[in-house]
């Protein structure tokens, strides 16, 4: 019944940044929420390990591969207004893309992540920010699927801090909902303009990257 893409002894290399990886038993594409639940469940009940992987950047998977499935949420890239100032963002989302949507809806805050690579999903799962901001400040909710259901959490019921989120081992990142604030687009552009062109002129290394990443 999985409608999405599997793929058997999948190399890695082609789903990250720096391009070296062994096979993965499964690659699996989810099509939607509801092909994701399925696909978790049928790999559960048959005890196959499973992680979920983002944009594949800051991952480095050795030359022997993963055993088990990797699932890659690339379909689940809605971006959804909400309430006034809020967005919902899924997991698969590009981080750009967030910022890019916000701006149209005349939203702002989160211009910081124009620049870092990857999916909303890993974002949310490290914390990612920049220039003192991280990006689970703005969250007001995230969605997980946890013991095979679907639940939010709303901000305080979650544990965060620099470069992490404190999740149980096999939740899967759904969506986030985030809370911006009014911003006019062209102070939007100016701040996902400078945040580009800095990256642009520190990481323009060539080879394949996995950018910059650290902690302080």
């Amino acid at each position: 019944g999985f409608r999405g893409r599997l793929l058997c002894n999948e190399p890695m290399s082609r789903h990250t940044s720096l391009k070296v990886g062994g096979p993965a038993d499964l690659y699996a594409i989810p099509a939607d929420l509801d092909d994701l639940l399925l696909l978790v469940h049928q790999l559960d009940a048959a005890a196959v390990p499973r992680m979920v992987i983002g944009g594949g950047y800051n991952l480095l998977v050795r030359d022997g591969g993963i055993r088990g499935a990797v699932i890659s949420l690339d379909q689940l890239s809605r971006i959804e207004q909400r309430d006034a100032g809020c967005l919902t963002a899924w997991a698969g989302a590009e981080n750009l893309q967030v910022v890019r949507f916000g701006q149209q809806q005349g939203l702002g805050g989160i211009g910081f992540i124009s620049g870092i690579p990857g999916t909303i999903g890993g974002a949310i799962r490290m914390n990612a920010g920049a220039y003192g901001n991280g990006l689970l400040e703005h969250a007001l909710s995230l969605t997980l699927l946890r013991n095979g259901t679907i639940q939010e959490l709303q901000q305080g019921q979650f544990s965060y801090g620099y470069r992490r989120l404190d999740l149980q081992p096999c939740d899967i990142i759904l969506a986030v909902q985030l809370q911006l604030t009014e911003t006019d687009p062209s102070v939007t552009e100016e701040e996902i303009r400078q945040d580009l062109e800095l990256r642009r002129c520190k990481h323009n290394v060539g080879f394949p990257s996995a950018g910059s990443f650290f902690k302080n």
